[in-house]
């Protein structure tokens, strides 16, 4: 009879020890590779030096901004539609515009109205480490909107738009009604409580938010007001910063192309389709992107609102940016 051999544990031991390590080296392969296609899109979602970041509070003024800028830095673009605005300029919280990103020519400029905050997390980024990438504190938004490139943080060059809280917020309420996402029967007062009517941030911490980035980033500030009671101006001011040479005769051109009837007449003659898509009934229902456009109509559409209770800090935000109340 042929004695049957016995298993030698020491091999049995040496063989697992070299499956182990065999397998360790496979998933540390994987890792690395993983590691690699990460940075590879994490560069992609990342800004480039001369890239430009439009970025506001909601109603701030952002798409008469577009108009304006988009004329400043092409001086054979006259007639404009919504759709073509946003096209050369495209708007970073859709996920389209975000997939794109890493085309387009130097000197590009895109749209946001994320607020400025720390720990900006790309796809790529999200897919490795999992996870929600927007912070618990950051209200009426989906948590892919803030995925990178829509970060404001990684962003060098940004334009801030800004205006009037009282305007804004009666603008952001109307709106905000108009699209169906508040009831008819909601006060502005119950608004200004309400997540929706925050965006990231509320109104004072947004424009905070803004102010404290510009000691990391070239920052400019846009106001509203300024664009109604000094247009050359402060355009000629915002041409410079952007690097472009403008005559006078230009932006006089710029300024009646992109004004409130001109951008009236566009949405009339063929809408905003992106908001035409995502809320199909609305339009039918009374909304209009371009409305008023004035800085004191919030005094008889919504009134004096109790803001140093609804939003503390909004007075001193306004101080910093240089508004007299």
């Amino acid at each position: 009879m042929v004695q049957q051999q016995q298993p030698n544990p020491a091999h049995q031991r040496l063989g697992l020890a070299a499956l182990v390590a065999a397998f360790a080296a496979l998933v540390a392969l994987g890792i690395s590779a993983e590691r690699r296609i990460d940075v590879a899109e994490v560069a992609r979602e990342t800004p480039r030096p001369d890239d430009v970041l439009l970025a506001s509070f909601p109603k701030s003024g952002s798409h008469w901004a577009r108009f304006l800028i988009l004329r400043l830095l092409d001086e054979k673009l006259d007639a404009l539609t919504f759709a073509e605005a946003e096209r050369r300029m495209p708007d970073l919280e859709l996920g389209p515009a975000r997939q794109a990103f890493n085309r387009g020519p130097r000197g590009r400029v895109f749209k946001s109205h994320q607020p400025w905050r720390a720990g900006a997390i790309g796809t790529a980024e999200h897919r490795s480490v999992g996870g929600e990438p927007c912070a618990a504190e950051l209200k009426n938004m989906d948590w892919s909107q803030c995925l990178c490139p829509n970060c404001p943080e990684r962003w060098r060059r940004i334009i801030y738009m800004v205006r009037d809280p009282r305007a804004t917020l009666c603008s952001f309420y109307k709106f905000q009604t108009q699209l169906g996402n508040v009831a008819n029967t909601s006060s502005y007062a119950d608004f200004l409580r309400m997540d929706e009517s925050r965006y990231g941030f509320d109104w004072p911490k947004h424009v905070t938010s803004y102010l404290d980035a510009a000691a990391d980033a070239d920052v400019f500030f846009l106001k509203y007001e300024d664009l109604h009671s000094k247009p050359e101006a402060t355009l000629s001011e915002l041409a410079t910063w952007l690097g472009t040479d403008v005559t006078q005769e230009r932006l006089a051109d710029v300024i009646r192309m992109s004004d409130r009837k001109a951008m009236q007449r566009a949405e009339e003659a063929t809408g905003t389709p992106l908001f035409d898509q995502l809320y199909p009934d609305a339009r039918r229902n009374g909304f209009r992107l371009v409305r008023e456009g004035s800085t004191t109509a919030w005094r008889d559409e919504c009134g004096e609102a109790d803001f140093d209770a609804l939003l503390p800090g909004w007075r001193e935000a306004m101080g910093r940016l240089g508004y007299a109340l």
